[in-house]
């Protein structure tokens, strides 16, 4: 038995599925959300990817995989998850390169993906998209008056095997919408009432204040399992939503008006 590997302990490198390592897999469902490693660190915003082999019939179930995209004061997936949407007040951020997210991405681009297609910030460009993955040593990270720190293995790309657009099917990449579904712009009605009950739920916990910068944290938990987590705790960052519910101050904290 010594030579078989063990579970590694760094919550980045959790996931729902198993133990993942030198097998090619096509990206379904790519998608970012909130996710906090099974319960193993604070929740933030990463890069979901389901990728299956193709050996189902062989009892290999699809795993979910996650990658750490950057800071939850800074990001939020957007309310369809396929892109991450900036909630700092810097309008010029971007992502770090330190991200796990950001470096298998990089290995997609040297592996072949051309790099135009991310430009334009959606999860779902990486759909269909069939590639050999391996772990590798990540990064090693710096950080200012802290010796550097190494950073634990990393999922990533080392052969892209094939794209949807090599057979000229951009549909397939896209992704599809929901039928029936229109999209008006405005914030649907049930999802708002969910959010405000679910602000009031974490002031009346926190003696009836609470900064931007915890309402993550607190609204990951207090929603638990909800279908609709990811939407909600976008509308829950967003500026006019908390203003026309709620009093916010100029030190970004927020009480009942």
């Amino acid at each position: 038995m010594s030579d078989r590997p063990t579970a590694s302990l760094n919550p980045e490198e959790m996931s729902s599925g198993g133990f993942f390592d030198d097998k090619e897999a096509t990206i379904e469902d790519a998608k970012f959300e909130m996710y906090d490693f099974q319960g193993n660190s604070e929740p933030a915003p990463c890069l979901g990817l389901t990728l299956r082999t193709g050996d189902e019939d062989e009892g290999e179930e699809p795993t979910r995989q996650y990658w750490s995209m950057g800071n939850r004061e800074k990001w939020m997936p957007s309310d369809d998850g396929d892109a991450l949407v900036n909630i700092s007040t810097n309008d010029r951020l971007t992502l770090s390169r330190q991200s796990n997210g950001v470096f298998m991405l990089q290995s997609m681009i040297e592996s072949g993906l051309p790099a135009d297609r991310l430009s334009a910030g959606k999860a779902s460009i990486l759909n269909g998209i069939k590639a050999h993955w391996v772990r590798v040593p990540g990064p090693v990270r710096k950080f200012k008056d802290a010796p550097e720190k190494k950073s634990a293995d990393i999922l990533v790309v080392d052969q892209i095997i094939a794209t949807p657009w090599d057979k000229g099917d951009e549909a397939k990449v896209t992704g599809k919408k929901a039928a029936g579904k229109k999209e008006t712009g405005k914030p649907d009605t049930n999802l708002e009432d969910k959010a405000v009950e679910v602000m009031i739920q974490m002031l009346a916990e926190n003696e009836g204040s609470i900064e931007k910068k915890d309402i993550p944290s607190r609204a990951y938990k207090a929603l638990g399992n909800d279908p609709q987590k990811n939407n909600i705790l976008a509308l829950l960052f967003k500026p006019e939503f908390q203003l026309k519910h709620f009093s916010v101050s100029d030190k970004g904290v927020i009480t009942l008006k």
